[in-house]
């Protein structure tokens, strides 16, 4: 296969924290098509807010993250 489009999947999430409670998050990709490699991993989690103001962000394969008091992420 020359080129297939990869796919990615987060596991890890779930779809309430409580308040600093910690979740670590995993990027799980596959790509069947031969040449590509993923070497650049990139978190962001934002407030649902109306600015989507950045409350944590990280790079890597996993990503661990703390819900701060108050807000929805």
């Amino acid at each position: 296969m020359a080129n297939a489009r990869p796919t990615a999947r987060i596991e890890g999430a779930r779809p309430t924290l409580v308040e600093r409670e910690v979740v670590t998050l995993s990027a799980l990709v596959t790509d069947p098509g031969v040449g590509d490699t993923f070497v650049n991993y990139a978190w962001l989690v934002t407030a649902n807010s109306p600015d989507g103001t950045e409350v944590a962000s990280g790079n890597g394969t996993t990503f661990d993250f703390s819900r701060p008091s108050g807000g929805i992420f």
